[in-house]
């Protein structure tokens, strides 16, 4: 697993020959395990400094409301700093994944501009996600003052970003059902037998 990990680092920007499924996807787990644990340890400070101002803010004698409020206004700085983080994860996942699913494609008889489609519903997800962040911030700003009142939901809008949000799992999907396909059996136009660990 680790050679095959190894291996697609070593050939981040090598488009050319063909690697096998299992070469593909040990690659893939390790990079997406990876991902998850560099946002985990990004995101665990963060999560320190919003429930310790919610301590002191209640130790300080603030109503309900007023520390509602303080953690409002700490959430909105922790939703920006999390989607910044989360799309430089994502772009540089995607810069590492893209060579090594040409090669899978190719393995497979398949064109590598197939890959174009996963990069470009991730970027799509990308741009709207912190596009959307002041809209959000606009919104979470708005409602503060309505919290417990109807209507006064702060996460309102999030459902639409939600469904637009969606539009890069359309991408994983694509790299899941390309990603599984036998390989062509023998030489084929891309190359010779796969690299497979």
């Amino acid at each position: 697993m680790l050679a095959a990990f190894k291996y697609g680092l070593a050939n981040v920007t090598n488009f050319q020959g063909r690697d096998a499924r299992q070469t593909f996807w040990y690659y893939m787990l390790l990079l997406f395990i990876g991902q998850f644990l560099v946002s985990m340890i990004v995101s665990i400070p963060m999560y320190i400094s919003l429930f310790t101002g919610m301590f002191e803010a209640m130790s300080n004698g603030m109503s309900e409301q007023e520390a509602t409020r303080t953690l409002m206004v700490d959430m909105i700085d922790q939703i920006k700093t999390q989607a910044i983080i989360g799309a430089v994860l994502n772009v540089v996942v995607a810069l590492l994944f893209v060579a090594s699913f040409v090669r899978r494609l190719h393995d497979a008889g398949f064109t590598g501009w197939i890959a174009l489609a996963p990069l470009a519903t991730q970027a799509f997800s990308v741009i709207y996600s912190l596009s959307y962040l002041d809209k959000l911030e606009e919104m979470m700003v708005t409602n503060m003052d309505n919290m417990g009142a109807a209507g006064g939901d702060p996460f309102a809008m999030q459902a639409e970003m939600g469904l637009y949000g969606m539009v890069g799992y359309v991408g994983y999907i694509i790299v899941i059902i390309f990603g599984v396909f036998r390989s062509e059996d023998g030489p084929n136009k891309y190359g010779e037998e796969p690299v497979s660990f």
